[in-house]
């Protein structure tokens, strides 16, 4: 930037004499497009791939036909602006002598209208590119928000000034946020949600919750020739910002007063955003492998854009978006201009998407396609896209169920200009993964769904209204009465609930919240997803089963759960059930005991038999928690056939405890089969034989340290030789395999009806990743 020169030259790049730098009445003032001139390469062909012309030809009496439409005079410029100083020798190369700040172009000649020619961009690499570029543009609002895609407390990113000429009064602003709700600067310091680091070349400042501001001088911080690599963290109250490898902090202060969701939160931000003066950032985590950056838009405002990405002589781009209204992408041919630009709006109506061509801000938009594809979009299922644009022609695929299917195909001839985008909605909440594909969305289970319409104790996650708009924080004293800001109004009794929906008013149209409209803040229902577990059981086990089936499979009435014998007596306590009242159950099936295929009184039926009596075996079920954290052990025919033994094990510990070991001679017979049930209850599990209720071993606990839901089971055989396992076939179950070890061997014939004595075809239903081994054996020893 040359700040620190101290030399003698006097005169400036033009040839002019400088005055004093006391003069109250200056003759001459530098021009700032000089400072964008710098370009000096040997690029001779614009982003459309057409020839530039000679930039000595007389293009005074030439006219220049504007993207808008508009019929002006081209222009030519002198020899002072070419880095050069030399028309000549610019010669027909991409050049930027009026400082166009979307950077080197060239003049062509259109093709319909000889007489007539173009101001085209060209594809000129920064010198200091990046593997995750952003470029950001000044909104003063934050609309725009981006996932931490990690729980560590900082950041690393780095930023470069778009325009040279903002290296003195340039700034940029990264937000730290506990939400992604659409928000001004005011609103997050009313709410106390988030930190927002202000960075000049002057001072950085930081505003938190309480409104108190914090300054520190950062002289030539930012730069517009180069990224500036910074680094920002946070932990035990303290926010300090400094250079990776440079021991010098730039910034640090002590976080003493937040606000109360920060608190609550123990300030574990999950979204970032950024703005200010127009600047190119490189943010950390567009290339994760494992996870993807998701981003959450609200306005129909391009704030943040991409380049496309170049494959072959295609640009392309792919895309997963979910949200319940509109979805918006901006093509554009450079970010500082918004215009001309290509918009495809994705659920303008129910069944209709479209797209347009707009020249200009002031201009109409011209509609180049529309499709209509019902249901196109879905708040809790992603969409999958692929925009292919080659020459001067789209592509849009529609990833159905595997299978890519073209839903546009449009010719317009900036196609083959466009080298950025962006990402928008017509204000409604609309969440993206650029380039990355991201989980699928969690079923609706409790707590994150209603079990009735009404559903006055909802305690879920759901923050989104059914018409898209994002709730505002309940602590919100601006807006939300106080009347509803009552502790005890609350299912978790505090009303710093973040934003969640809540039936706080206990009314019948369900959970609700003040939502932010393009209107204002309005009360609007969350129309929260209604339970899988209604209508069918979604785990084997059915445990999340709310649905009002109250027959038996041998059609029997279900007595209800309120008169069972005192011999159940510890299944009146309302938590083993979905509905948390064990009054509300009636008599519908249930599965409070929480065995693992739900048949109270039976448990998981199978049979065992020694397969070769030289080598005897016994075979192990291993039960899993949810998180895969804790687990039991049942040996069953252990120590060569003698012993029955019951292991706990805390995998996050690597520890193990023996439970129980009894001595059960000769339980699995040799040369025929024998058969069993086994219940796996929550802090309990017995083995037994059919037809008798008693069990033969069994264990239970109420030690808060050895009971968890039990969710996931295996079984192998204990020693690793042959034994035979047999399910009925009642009993269809699924296997979940992570080895190409046959640890499972059956007969073709075990699920045919009737038996025959040839095969000649096998059904095998696969879903997963990678590679499945399906192995036809002639004899399983």
């Amino acid at each position: 930037m040359g700040l620190c020169y101290t030399g003698t030259i006097s005169r400036t790049g033009q040839g002019l004499r400088c005055q004093r730098w006391a003069t109250d009445a200056p003759v001459h003032k530098v021009d700032k497009a000089i400072t964008r001139m710098e370009y000096g390469g040997k690029m001779s062909r614009s982003t459309t791939s057409q020839k530039c012309k000679k930039w000595s030809k007389n293009w005074s009496n030439k006219k220049l036909n504007l993207p808008n439409g508009t019929i002006t005079n081209a222009q030519k410029f002198p020899r002072f602006r070419f880095p050069s100083r030399d028309v000549g020798t610019a010669g027909k190369n991409c050049r930027n002598p009026d400082g166009d700040l979307g950077g080197p172009w060239c003049y062509t000649e259109q093709a319909e209208e000889s007489d007539l020619f173009l101001k085209e961009y060209c594809d000129v690499p920064f010198c200091d590119d990046r593997d995750c570029e952003l470029y950001s543009k000044q909104g003063n609002y934050y609309s725009h928000f981006i996932s931490f895609n990690q729980s560590a407390p900082n950041i690393t990113f780095s930023v470069r000034l778009w325009d040279p000429d903002q290296e003195v009064t340039g700034v940029v602003k990264i937000l730290l946020s506990i939400l992604c709700v659409p928000a001004s600067p005011s609103d997050i310091v009313r709410w106390g949600t988030g930190i927002e680091l202000t960075i000049t070349n002057e001072d950085t400042v930081m505003t938190i919750g309480n409104i108190e501001i914090f300054n520190e001088h950062t002289p030539h911080v930012l730069k517009a020739t180069e990224y500036t690599d910074f680094i920002l963290s946070w932990s035990d109250n303290v926010l300090v910002l400094g250079k990776p490898g440079v021991i010098k902090l730039l910034y640090t202060n002590e976080i003493d007063k937040i606000g109360e969701l920060l608190k609550l939160s123990n300030m574990t931000f999950k979204y970032y955003s950024v703005d200010g003066s127009e600047a190119m950032w490189d943010l950390p985590f567009c290339e994760d492998e494992y996870v993807c950056e998701e981003h959450t838009t609200f306005k129909p405002h391009p704030l943040f854009f991409w380049p496309l990405r170049q494959k072959h002589l295609n640009y392309e781009l792919e895309i997963w978006v979910r949200s319940y209204s509109s979805a918006i992408v901006y093509l554009v041919r450079e970010p500082y201009h918004e215009f001309p630009r290509i918009n495809i709006v994705l659920g303008v109506s129910e069944n209709v998407s479209e797209i347009f061509y707009q020249a200009a801000p002031n201009m109409r938009v011209v509609p180049l396609a529309q499709v209509t594809y019902p249901y196109l979009l879905d708040y809790w299922e992603w969409t999958e896209l692929h925009f292919i644009i080659f020459s001067q022609e789209m592509q849009i695929f529609l990833n159905v169920e595997g299978r890519l299917e073209m839903i546009f195909k449009v010719k317009h001839e900036l196609m083959n200009a466009l080298r950025w985008f962006s990402l928008g909605s017509d204000h409604s909440i609309t969440h993206w993964s650029v380039y990355c594909q991201p989980p699928d969305m969690p079923p609706a289970y409790p707590p994150d769904c209603a079990l009735t319409q009404s559903e006055f104790g909802y305690s879920g996650d759901q923050w989104v209204t059914g018409s898209g708009l994002p709730c505002i924080p309940w602590i919100d004293n601006s807006t939300v009465s106080k009347g509803y800001q009552n502790n005890s109004l609350f299912v978790n009794g505090t009303v710093a609930n973040v934003n969640y929906c809540r039936n706080i008013k206990r009314r019948d149209t369900g959970p609700w919240c003040y939502a932010l409209s393009a209107k204002g803040v309005k009360e609007e229902v969350c129309d929260v997803r209604r339970c899988s577990a209604l209508d069918c059981k979604v785990a084997g086990t059915a445990n999340d089963y709310a649905g009002d089936t109250s027959t038996t499979r041998s059609g029997r009435k279900c007595k209800k759960w309120t008169d069972v014998s005192k011999k159940w007596s510890n299944l009146q306590n309302g938590s083993l059930y979905p509905e948390g009242d064990v009054h509300k159950v009636n008599n519908f099936c249930r599965n409070p005991t929480r065995s693992l295929v739900g048949d109270e009184g039976g448990g998981l039926r199978f049979s065992l038999k020694e397969w070769n009596p030289d080598f005897l075996d016994g075979i192990l079920f291993k039960v899993f928690s949810s998180d895969k954290q804790m687990s039991l052990t049942l040996y069953v025919g252990a120590k060569d056939n003698e012993k029955v033994i019951l292991e706990f094990e805390d995998h996050s510990k690597n520890s193990k405890k023996l439970l129980v070991e009894k001595s059960i001679l000769h339980l699995i017979p040799a040369g025929k089969w024998g058969n069993f049930w086994l219940q796996t209850l929550k802090g309990g599990i017995r083995l037994g034989y059919p037809k008798t209720e008693n069990a033969i071993f069994e264990w239970e606990t109420d030690d808060d340290h050895l009971t968890f839901e039990p969710s996931f089971m295996s079984y192998q055989s204990i020693e690793g030789n042959v034994i035979g396992v047999y399910f009925p076939d009642t009993q269809c179950h699924a296997e979940v395999t992570t080895t190409l070890q046959h640890t499972r061997i059956f007969p073709i014939r075990m699920w045919r009806t009737p038996l025959e004595k040839d095969y000649s075809n096998l059904t095998v239903y696969l879903r997963g990743t990678g590679i499945a081994l399906i192995p036809l054996l002639d004899f399983p020893g």
